[in-house]
């Protein structure tokens, strides 16, 4: 069965690294059958991983050990590496947090390539202090910082930290890898039941024309929960050319658990010829019915045409 854990963890994240202006759609992002394709192998683990880095006086230095760890940790997410993300996270905690008064300064500062990734950087430290100007850092002249602001603010998790922000940049950024990124940092701020106004960004976004934008949007709606959001999952998404839309809303549906959307994800078992998109219809029924009947779209069908007025009558026939 779906590992839905670790798919959601290394969904299509567009992370704008270095001092790029842009980034086109990833072609390392992972797929929606949930196997990535292989990263930049060349870049390896840092060998003084947890270490205590303390501050870090000379800039030059900090951003460019930034730099190397930031790559490092996207390549390991590509490559669905655990352990060398891990590794790569905590080196990347360590310097954040050791160095937070020179990253903000370097936010605002004249140089864009240091502005790129010191608000990368500052999803890392898990400060709440960092989402004021990682907000502020969204309406940034250069795409490349204002997607990693966006990321930056995911990054930390902080529930409904610029909710409003991200959904501004995810409905009207003109750079589709901003777009992107808030829809990723989207799906992580938010939480079941508190869409802090984000809903309607979220569905405008499963229209974009690009397709990371319409895969992380269609995630987030499945987070935040919302029940409003599964006519155009169950339909549009799951329609989509894109095989990670159709997989992400998949999963949203199942995270939702309305019983409106057992008919369509039956159909996509059925229909639907890439086998991630199927793995996750099946994995979203079970969690909407409280049935394992797997990937098998008649007995689904079965199934749900014998039981659908219970499943209408009933937000949750698993009982959670």
């Amino acid at each position: 069965m779906l590992d839905v854990r670790a798919t959601i963890a290394t969904v299509a994240l567009a992370v704008v690294l270095a001092g790029c202006d842009t980034v086109e759609e990833r072609a390392d992002a992972p797929r929606a059958d949930a196997n990535a394709a292989a990263g930049p192998s060349a870049l390896g683990v840092s060998e003084d991983v947890g270490l205590n880095y303390g501050s870090i006086g000379n800039a030059g230095v900090l951003f460019s050990r930034l730099d190397q760890e930031l790559k490092n940790w996207s390549a390991a997410q590509a490559r669905l590496d655990a352990a060398g993300e891990i590794a790569a996270k905590r080196s990347l905690d360590a310097l954040a947090r050791g160095n937070f008064t020179m990253l903000g300064d370097a936010l605002v500062g004249k140089d864009p390539h240091q502005r790129a990734i010191a608000a990368m950087a500052l999803g890392f430290s898990g400060e709440a202090r960092a989402v004021p100007p990682l907000e502020a850092a969204l309406g940034d002249e250069r795409a490349a910082v204002r997607a990693n602001a966006a990321a930056g603010l995911g990054l930390l998790g902080i529930a409904g930290s610029g909710v409003q922000s991200l959904a501004a940049r995810l409905e009207g950024d003109p750079d589709p890898a901003v777009r992107s990124a808030a829809g990723y940092a989207l799906s992580l701020v938010l939480r079941p039941g508190e869409d802090h106004g984000a809903t309607g960004a979220l569905i405008k976004g499963t229209a974009d024309p690009v397709p990371s934008v319409r895969a992380h949007a269609a995630l987030a709606l499945g987070m935040v929960k919302s029940r409003f959001a599964v006519p155009t999952l169950s339909s549009r998404c799951l329609l989509d050319a894109h095989p990670l839309v159709r997989y992400n809303a998949a999963l949203a549906l199942g995270h939702i658990k309305d019983p409106r959307a057992s008919a369509a994800l039956a159909e996509t078992l059925a229909r639907d010829a890439d086998p991630g998109p199927r793995a996750a219809a099946a994995w979203a029924l079970e969690a909407i019915t409280g049935q394992k009947l797997g990937e098998d779209p008649v007995a689904w069908r079965a199934w749900i045409d014998a039981h659908l007025g219970d499943l209408q009558a009933s937000p949750d026939p698993t009982g959670r």
